[in-house]
């Protein structure tokens, strides 16, 4: 990790509180991988690897060619629904505003009975603000890479 990622790497705390009766983490997606087409035009691939890590790359639209295995914690909320949430460090890319390198926190809710994803993302600007992403995809499968 390079001295400017371990400066960006520190700029977020993560505060995890799990209540015991709450949704359980799961593994369930271990070997397991899909194709977002996103609304924004967004096309993103998830492939999940051993250990909690995810695999996860740019297909095309303004995140094309990005490719980042990030660790992620995901919870079962219901069958076949899952909330997976991660922390991207140095992912830098372009939108609708100018991003700046992370940290970017991703949430996304993937419900595999309706093949659909919401995700939220949120990450700093160059200048100087927050830009907060809420998109809506279709899933499809495809075969899992697993790289990690």
């Amino acid at each position: 990790m390079s001295s400017n990622e371990q400066a960006i790497a520190k700029t977020h705390i993560e505060n995890i509180s799990l209540h015991p009766k709450g949704h359980p983490l799961s593994n369930d997606l271990t070997g397991k991988a899909v194709r977002l087409a996103y609304c924004s035009g967004h096309i993103l691939e998830q492939h999940w690897q051993a250990d909690n890590r995810v695999l996860w790359k740019g297909v095309s639209g303004p995140l094309a060619g990005y490719d980042q295995t990030e660790a992620y914690r995901a919870f079962e909320i219901a069958k076949d629904i899952y909330l997976i949430t991660w922390i991207e460090a140095s992912t830098a890319a372009s939108s609708s505003a100018p991003q700046a390198n992370g940290p970017w926190l991703t949430d996304v809710i993937l419900d595999f009975n309706k093949m659909q994803a919401t995700a939220s993302w949120m990450g700093p600007t160059n200048a100087g603000g927050t830009e907060h992403v809420l998109d809506q995809a279709t899933m499809s499968y495809v075969e899992c890479d697993l790289r990690y």
